[in-house]
Formats: structure tokens, C-alpha cells, sequence
């Protein structure tokens, strides 16, 4: 079951997302401390080694800086390829795949509990209902358009407004609202940015943003591929518009239904 907004009397599917932080503690092995007090003589104690575990508090970030290092990490992506899990309170869980091309192509395949695709061609943003047959064309003022559809993402300008910003280990956990033009309110985005680690960039860990029942819709991702090679038929979708459909209904053929991978093997 996934959480639906009204869009035209219709439901859609709210599907939010984009990373995934690793923590890592290192501690020395226990053979480095073997015969280190043979030769201690009687009147000196050996030194004692105390690891102290990565700092848990979470730490305030200046405002300037919190969006200046989301946009940092968001403008660094060509391309990502990643697995997603959706939750919301009370609900099955949902998993897929998640695919990005920069600027403005994404795809959200929903793959359990039901078939169902969010597809940005660049231009235009449709939710598929692959089970039903029935496809809807989404406004471009939802949230992931403001953070992924630019070619240069400004947050500011995208009517994005800083709520709260700190650091835990080495993750920024980040609450912005958005105005929904729709709802005539503000909507709440939270996202975690981890990283840099080892050398790697800074990644979206999860996104989380928050139904007209006020349930937090949570988009974790895991096996997060940056910079890969994506088939381009991933985000094509040709419309075509129903004798006697809805409005806001179409038709049509889109890119990766029919034996497509998400990726160019």
C-alpha cells in the first residue's frame, strides 16, 4: 500500500529520495600490544591505551554552510543507480530501484508491494501504474523536480528554506520546507548527506518527506553507484493522449518496460 496525494481528484503516489553513509570504527588489533611490558622495569607502569568511540552528539551547522554542501553533493552527480526502501507508519514497506541522469532524468521503480514508476524525462514528470495500465502526469513543483531537475541546483532559489542543520559522525541531517502551491502550506524535506569518506563524495543516505496525514514518507538507499553508465531509454515516454480519459491521464510507451535492466548491459 503506498501513500497517496490528490492530484485532479486522482491519487499519486508520493515517492521521495537520493545516499548511503557507512560509519566505521578502527581499533588496534590485539596482537600490537603483545610483549609490550617485557622489558617494562618493576617501577614504571605500562602505558594504558584507551580508544575513545566516535563522537555521538549531534552538532548545530551553520546555515550557510549545511546548503552549500547539499547543493555541493547534488550538483557532483551525472549519474546514480542505487536500491531504495520506502517506509511510512503503519504501511507495507516498498522497495525498487532508483535511477538518475543529470539534469533532470530520474526514474522511482516501485517493484513490491506493486508495480509502479515516478519517470522524469527531462521536461515532463508522469506516474506509471503498471498494473492497472494507467499512467498520470505529475506537476513540476513536486519536491524531487526543486532538488534533482535543474541543471544547477540552487536551493534558495528552488523556494527551499533551512528549518534545522547538524552533524552526527558523518552525516549532515538537513530539515528544509518547500511551499506547496497545491496544498496552499509549506512541505518539510529532511534529507541525511554522509560523507566524504575515503576519498569518495558526499552521497544522499536518505529522504524523507511528509504526507497530508503529517506521516513521514522515508526513502533510505542502499548499493549507491555514482558516475555509471545508464541506458538512455530508461527515461524516454512518448504520450499519447486517451479518447474519453481524465484529465491529466495518458497514455503511451516508456523507456525500460519491457526487459530493460536500468542499466546499458
Amino acid at each position: 500500500m503506498h501513500t497517496y496525494i490528490l492530484l485532479k481528484s486522482r491519487p499519486v503516489a508520493l515517492a521521495v529520495a537520493l545516499g548511503v553513509g557507512v560509519a566505521a570504527v578502527t581499533a588496534m588489533p590485539a596482537w600490537a600490544l603483545e610483549g609490550a611490558t617485557t622489558a617494562t622495569p618493576a617501577s614504571r607502569a605500562a602505558p594504558k591505551i584507551v580508544l575513545k568511540p566516535a563522537s555521538s552528539k549531534a552538532v548545530t551547522v551553520p546555515a550557510a554552510q549545511a546548503l552549500a554542501e547539499v547543493e555541493a553533493a547534488l550538483n557532483a552527480l551525472t549519474t546514480v543507480r542505487a536500491e531504495f526502501t520506502q517506509t511510512i507508519p503503519g504501511q507495507t514497506t516498498a522497495v525498487g530501484q532508483f535511477y538518475l541522469q543529470r539534469p533532470g532524468r530520474f526514474l522511482w521503480r516501485y517493484g513490491f508491494p506493486h508495480r509502479e514508476r515516478i519517470l522524469s524525462t527531462g521536461t515532463r514528470l508522469y506516474y506509471f501504474e503498471d498494473e492497472a495500465g494507467q499512467v498520470t502526469e505529475l506537476p513540476r513543483q513536486h519536491p524531487m523536480m526543486a532538488l534533482l531537475g535543474a541543471a544547477t541546483i540552487d536551493l534558495k532559489k528552488a523556494g527551499f528554506t533551512l528549518v534545522e542543520a547538524t552533524r552526527k559522525a558523518d552525516v549532515l541531517h538537513v530539515t528544509m520546507t518547500l511551499p506547496d502551491p497545491d496544498q496552499g502550506q509549506n512541505t518539510k524535506v529532511v534529507l541525511a548527506l554522509a560523507g566524504p569518506l575515503a576519498g569518495q563524495p558526499a552521497r544522499l543516505q536518505s529522504l524523507t518527506t511528509y504526507n497530508q496525514l503529517g506521516q513521514p514518507v522515508r526513502v533510505e538507499f542502499s548499493a549507491w553507484q555514482a558516475g555509471v553508465k545508464l541506458d538512455k531509454a530508461l527515461f524516454a515516454f512518448v504520450p499519447t493522449v486517451q479518447k474519453g480519459a481524465e484529465s491529466g491521464q495518458v497514455g503511451g510507451q516508456a523507456g525500460g518496460q519491457v526487459g530493460a535492466r536500468g542499466d546499458s548491459r
